[in-house]
């Protein structure tokens, strides 16, 4: 009888067994790694099979290519799992003016916020954009940014004096004497300039600041006539009458004419009546001269006028004043008044 070989059998079979496993465990593992990915791109979802965990080369298995402006969305970078999905957002043109400068941009967001933010724009709390940030901006539309810059400047203004006029008995009239000589002086203003895109918009004062306080000139001069107005003005005169006024009218009543006929309306000199001309007699007034006539009754002042016209009956110290319309002239009668002559 034959002897049987047992000891290399057993190794045979070992070896056998050893392969097997191996076999197995690859099999295994292979088919763990195995997954299924979903790509949306174009328009369209496809179900891939991939061993691949990176989202860029599962894509570029599939020969989707990712342009420069395109952008990749998916759960992870480098560890993409079964089921999970795999975006691709590609990127469009868009029209952005920014502090007056045009450029066409390209972005893969909607929303004006999301599109700042990818093309790394910032926004100062002055600057103003064309749309909120919430809204979705289309292919047609154009983003533009005004960029608002506010900046302070200061401003130096000279500060003028006046001038102090006293009356002094020891010069005699129309003599003057400086006493103190007038100084100006100065001021800091300050200003906050708003400029839009460059270009300045606005103006505001903020503040200022008084440097140097103004030095007044001091003038004396020598005593000269003068009567003082009813806002308490001084004012200077070369002399003053007493004299009986009475009122006009450029109409019939006054006058003699009516609208339309020749010289209505116009005085002695050639001008057209209005408040503040009087008629005199040129023999007391010359034509021309500045008065102010003062009332003596405590009634209002007919003030400042000018000796344009003559009457008839207005000669010697008689005045005749110019009213608009007849129910004043009839009201003002007949009284005296003092007339200054201020030429």
């Amino acid at each position: 009888m034959e002897k049987t070989n047992f000891k290399g059998k057993l190794t045979k079979n070992k070896a056998l067994l050893g392969l097997v496993a191996i076999i197995f465990l690859a099999v295994f593992f292979l088919g763990a790694s195995h997954k299924t990915v979903i790509i949306n791109a174009d328009n369209q979802v496809i179900e891939v099979q991939t061993v691949s965990s990176e989202p860029e080369k599962i894509l570029e298995e599939q020969e989707i290519e990712i342009g420069e402006y395109d952008r990749i969305e998916a759960p992870s970078e480098d560890n993409i799992r079964s089921g999970e999905e795999i975006r691709v957002h590609r990127g469009r043109e868009i029209r952005v003016i920014d502090g007056g400068q045009e450029a066409i941009r390209y972005t893969t967001w909607n929303t004006l916020e999301d599109i700042l933010e990818e093309l790394e724009i910032e926004l100062n709390s002055k600057d103003r954009v064309n749309f909120d940030l919430e809204e979705t901006i289309e292919e047609e539309d154009k983003i533009e940014i005004t960029r608002v810059r506010e900046g302070n400047r200061e401003e130096t203004v000279e500060l003028s004096y006046s001038t102090e006029v006293k009356y002094v008995e020891d010069l005699d009239p129309g003599e003057e004497r400086v006493v103190q000589e007038g100084q100006s002086g100065e001021m800091i203003e300050t200003y906050i300039d708003t400029y839009e895109n460059g270009e300045k918009v606005s103006e505001k004062l903020q503040g200022h600041e008084v440097i140097e306080t103004p030095e007044n000139e001091i003038i004396e001069k020598g005593e000269v006539n003068h009567f003082t107005t009813a806002d308490g003005s001084r004012v200077e005169y070369s002399r003053k009458i007493t004299m009986e006024a009475t009122a006009y009218t450029a109409g019939y009543e006054s006058t003699g004419k009516r609208p339309g006929d020749p010289g209505y309306g116009v005085t002695r000199s050639g001008t057209r009546v209005r408040p503040g001309v009087v008629a005199v007699d040129p023999n007391v007034i010359p034509l021309g001269t500045k008065l102010y006539v003062e009332s003596l009754d405590g009634t209002r002042s007919y003030g400042y006028s000018t000796a344009e016209d003559t009457g008839g009956a207005i000669k010697g110290n008689r005045i005749d004043l110019y009213f608009e319309n007849l129910s004043a002239a009839q009201r003002y009668g007949r009284r005296d008044v003092r007339v200054y002559v201020i030429d």
